[in-house]
């Protein structure tokens, strides 16, 4: 996706960041319920609206 997009090579980092944040945070039917970083830390991460779109600000 990221090559067919024809953007310059420097966006694939934040792409990849931002790739590997969100499925770290993501429940998990293997780990009954659970995100990878719950798992991994021992403590839940904040609630479902801890996502801002790149560039957007909380209300």
């Amino acid at each position: 996706m990221l090559h067919d997009s024809k953007l310059p090579k420097s966006f694939w980092v934040d792409a990849m960041q931002t790739a590997a944040y969100i499925t770290a945070r993501s429940p998990a039917s293997g780990l009954h319920g659970k995100t990878p970083y719950e798992i991994l830390f021992k403590r839940r991460t904040k609630g479902k609206g801890s996502f801002t779109p790149k560039g957007a600000q909380k209300p």
